[in-house]
């Protein structure tokens, strides 16, 4: 059972979920598709300038990889994939990217109106680290994204006294929380 701050968003998940129960059939999955679709177009599109190192692109790439609560190889949402390239954005600056891995380590993996991805998630567990979500959130704000700021704010107040330690050795150390392996470790509660 989710506690604090995380129980009015899983309310609000359960309600966009039965609310969009009537959308399952064909809305769904033309929705679904063209979300797809655009995700495709993004990786295709910017793959060569991420893979030359521009943060933008590696920003878009992983964005349009991210996430699958699973991270099923086979498909083209990969968190795995997701996460080495929003974190070479992010190690160049790119604040959009801290945010987003910030949003990751949180477990709130699903942008737009996926309704499909978002109802699996909805009824999965999906992997969090609530203090390298702060992390990423801290990084974020410091690098002048006042609404990090506000997200590693609010995260800080409902976090734990093991997952605020967590967080301080991730603050303190020499590598950021960045991949498959930090979002497996759970939070301590």
């Amino acid at each position: 059972m989710k506690t604090g701050a995380r129980a009015p968003r899983a309310a609000a998940t359960w309600f966009v979920v039965l609310c969009s129960l009537p959308l399952a059939g064909c809305g769904a999955v033309v929705v679904e598709t063209a979300t797809v679709g655009w995700d495709k177009a993004q990786v295709w599109t910017n793959m060569d300038a991420a893979r030359a190192g521009d943060p933008e692109a590696q920003y878009a790439v992983g964005a349009a990889l991210c996430c699958s609560g699973d991270s099923q190889t086979g498909t083209l949402y990969s968190t795995k994939d997701a996460l080495r390239w929003l974190c070479a954005a992010a190690a160049q600056g790119n604040t959009e990217a801290m945010l987003k891995l910030g949003q990751i380590f949180e477990g709130d993996q699903v942008d737009g109106l996926r309704l499909m991805r978002r109802a699996m998630n909805a009824v999965t567990d999906t992997p969090q680290n609530l203090a390298a979500a702060y992390y990423w959130y801290t990084a974020a704000g410091y690098a002048g994204l006042e609404e990090a700021a506000g997200m590693a704010a609010n995260l800080n107040a409902e976090m734990t006294a093991p997952e605020k330690a967590a967080a301080a050795g991730y603050v303190s150390g020499t590598e950021p929380p960045c991949c498959w392996t930090d979002l497996q470790a759970t939070s301590v509660r």
